[in-house]
């Protein structure tokens, strides 16, 4: 698979050719920005996990003893700590419990106020015996799309057959909030006919990817019925 090669520039118009209008360039990239972050949060997309390594915990950590989350942090999807023989996973739980769960071992929360204010926000429970690696499996945030970045390709981390869908994303968020008499600025049945059709084909993209990192386990109308078809009871 080739890397990203669509700009925002692109989507800027492709959404003006999908209205037949123009706004201001800097609100136009404002509403492509909300339909981007709207489809990502929504499906939490498989391209988009990442990870981090560049906190340790260290002997004399307490639970009020911060770290710092990546800067394109959006949701944690699983935390272990590493000595470099030993990994050890670690399960959160909310703020609120943190001083009751202090000294539970393999327990952490995060800070979200603090974290959207971009300050330290991950705390550990439990003490920490030697030097551990933090790694952190986390689902990243994008770049906002803005006039600045319009020319350069891969801000937005999708397969470019799939990033067209922005543009009718944010079409429908422009057709929500105009007045129903306006005509011209309905999106026509064949242009909904192509969102859900760029939608579909994007889910269907990246339930193959989570499939796969599940050992490919399936339903029976996906599998020959060997005998071994079927979900893993383990994942449900």
């Amino acid at each position: 698979m080739t890397a990203p090669a669509i700009t925002p520039l692109v989507l800027r118009t492709q959404l003006e050719n999908l209205i037949g209008d123009t706004f201001d360039v800097t609100h136009t990239y404002q509403l492509l920005t909300q339909a981007k972050n709207h489809i990502e949060t929504t499906l939490k997309l498989a391209v988009l996990q990442a990870y981090d390594s560049s906190q340790t915990a260290s002997p004399g950590d307490t639970y009020l003893t911060l770290k710092s989350l990546p800067s394109d942090f959006k949701s944690m999807n699983k935390l272990v700590l590493s000595n470099g023989s030993t990994t050890t996973t670690y399960y959160p739980i909310p703020m609120s419990k943190r001083e009751m769960m202090q000294k539970v071992a393999r327990r952490y929360y995060i800070d979200y106020k603090r974290m959207v204010q971009g300050s330290t926000a991950l705390g550990l429970c439990g003490s920490i015996g030697t030097a551990q690696t933090i790694g952190m499996h986390y689902q990243a945030s994008t770049p906002a799309l803005t006039e600045v970045n319009e020319g350069t390709t891969g801000v937005v981390l999708w397969p470019d057959e799939f990033q067209p869908i922005i543009a009718y994303q944010a079409a429908k968020i422009i057709q929500a909030n105009t007045d129903a008499d306006e005509i011209n600025f309905r999106m026509s049945k064949e242009q909904e006919a192509e969102y859900q059709r760029l939608l579909d084909a994007l889910i269907a993209w990246d339930h193959e990817i989570k499939l796969s990192e599940m050992g490919n386990q399936r339903g029976y109308a996906d599998e020959v019925m060997d005998g071994e078809a079927g979900f893993d009871v383990g994942l449900l």
